[in-house]
């Protein structure tokens, strides 16, 4: 957060710690050591829990004197600042290479890493006799399901720059009649792109959802996990709990799905319903189309958990009201209401 942003304050330090469970020293020093980060943060707090950088100006509290760190001339430093440079290096020497297809064995096991679309569709046509492969984004849905066993074959998506697609917002600038999504976009960065967006015209309600999703996993996951991730693990598991899934369907998304079951891909546009009974063995999701709203549209999400955040919810549901615009209170049509949590479908 400190690297994307200049000022972060108190309470969002509060909000960004949603998933972290402590059991033995409890919140109040743990709160107070981010908190000290803060651009509102007390003097006093930020003169008590001092950064680890800055832990060289003070003096130590069991010698008397001054932490000892020395830097050269070319800017070569000694002790632990050592491993800071070796760091930045490492990731010098990652972005030269991170654009780059990759494809390997070892152990029995093959690592693919392809950057285009096509090139994506090819793999996956090729293993299209093997169903042991995996496609791998954040992965952060291990371990929520046991898993059927380690696979012979990996595909890693992360480097594919047509499933990172997302609207270029300028403020006060309307975005059209719909905004999409690439698979590989994260919670957290849908969280920001539907607070930015919903100030437009026929997109309020992603404040809804903006806030809805706020409930999903922690701060951490969501930084990690895809949207798209969540609704293939509502596929293969249709009991799944789903938020992202509810609340996409009540919203009318649309998802465009490329299907390599062929020497010739192709995209196919699915509602969220449909895309539960698609097959999707040798497939993978593109991205999500969410259309403007009319403003007599209402839509209202709930949730109900154990915890605010980082917990699966018992049940889940988003509702959508056409509402005549002349008193705001008679139905215009059938209105939709979904469930998750009370059947194993939806």
């Amino acid at each position: 957060k400190l690297s994307s942003c200049e000022n972060v304050t108190m309470k969002e330090v509060e909000s960004l710690l949603d998933g972290n469970l402590c059991r033995c020293t409890g919140y109040r020093p743990i709160l107070d050591a981010f908190k000290a980060l803060s651009s509102d943060a007390s003097e006093n707090l930020q003169q008590s829990l001092a950064d680890i950088e800055d832990l060289y100006t003070s003096s130590c509290s069991k010698k008397g004197s001054k932490c000892e760190v020395t830097c050269d001339a070319d800017g070569s430093c000694t002790k632990k600042t050592i491993m800071l440079n070796g760091d930045i290096m490492l990731n010098e020497h990652v972005s030269k290479w991170a654009t780059t297809s990759i494809d390997v064995t070892a152990s029995g096991v093959r690592w693919m890493r392809p950057t285009t679309l096509q090139e994506l569709s090819r793999i996956i046509y090729e293993l299209k006799l093997s169903s042991d492969f995996r496609i791998i984004a954040g992965n952060t849905g291990q371990g929520v399901y046991k898993p059927n066993g380690p696979s012979s074959n990996y595909i890693d998506i992360s480097m594919v720059n047509e499933l990172a697609e997302m609207p270029t917002v300028i403020d006060n600038e309307s975005v059209g009649d719909s905004i999409k999504l690439g698979a590989m976009i994260t919670l957290g960065t849908c969280i920001k792109i539907f607070e930015k967006v919903s100030t437009m015209p026929g997109f309020s309600h992603l404040d809804l959802l903006a806030e809805h999703w706020r409930k999903v996993a922690n701060t951490s996951v969501r930084n990690l996990g895809t949207w798209a991730g969540n609704l293939m693990l509502k596929h293969k598991h249709n009991e799944f709990p789903s938020d992202i899934f509810i609340t996409l369907a009540a919203v009318d998304a649309q998802l465009d799905v490329l299907c390599c079951d062929n020497s010739s891909p192709h995209i196919k546009t699915q509602s969220m319903e449909e895309f539960l009974n698609m097959d999707m063995a040798h497939a993978v999701i593109v991205s999500i189309t969410l259309p403007a709203l009319p403003s007599n549209v209402q839509i209202r999400t709930y949730k109900v958990s154990s915890r605010a955040a980082n917990s699966h919810a018992y049940v889940t549901a988003a509702f959508c009201f056409y509402l005549d615009p002349n008193d705001g209170i008679t139905l215009v049509r059938r209105p939709k209401l979904l469930y998750g949590g009370i059947s194993p479908h939806l």
